[in-house]
C-alpha cells in the first residue's frame, strides 16, 4: 500500500499493487474525492481512516482491507457538517500557478 496524488496535489488516495502486478489499484473508493489518510495496521488486514474535502469536515473509520469496507464509524461530523450545508457558499476551483523559476503548485479559490 502506498499515498499517492496523481494529477492533483490537493488529493490524497491510497493505492495497493499486488505481487507481480503490472499496474497499482486504488483501494480509496472512487466516490470520495479529498485527502484521505491511513494508519495501517501491522497484518495490513485493516486501517484507521481519515478523509476530508474542502466541501466536508473530517470523518474517521475503522476499515477493512483491500476492499475499503467500513468496520465501524469512530467520528463522522454529521452535526458540522449538516450545520456547514446551510451556509451560503461558492464553489472551490483548483488551478495551478507558476512561479518565477518554473516551479508550479496547486492553490484554490472559492467562487
Amino acid at each position: 500500500y502506498y499515498i499517492a496524488s496523481p494529477g492533483d496535489a490537493a488529493r490524497r488516495y491510497l493505492y495497493r499493487i499486488d505481487r507481480g502486478a503490472k499496474e497499482a489499484v486504488r483501494a480509496t473508493p472512487a466516490n470520495t474525492p479529498g485527502t484521505h489518510s491511513y494508519d495501517i495496521s501491522p497484518n495490513g488486514r485493516f486501517a484507521l481512516h481519515s478523509a476530508s474535502s474542502f466541501s466536508s469536515p473530517s470523518s474517521h473509520s475503522i476499515i477493512e482491507l483491500p476492499g475499503h469496507d467500513e468496520i465501524r464509524v469512530l467520528e463522522s461530523n454529521d452535526e458540522l457538517r449538516a450545520r456547514l450545508a446551510e451556509l451560503a457558499r461558492g464553489d472551490v476551483e483548483f488551478f495551478r500557478v507558476t512561479i518565477e523559476d518554473g516551479a508550479q503548485g496547486t492553490t484554490w479559490r472559492r467562487g
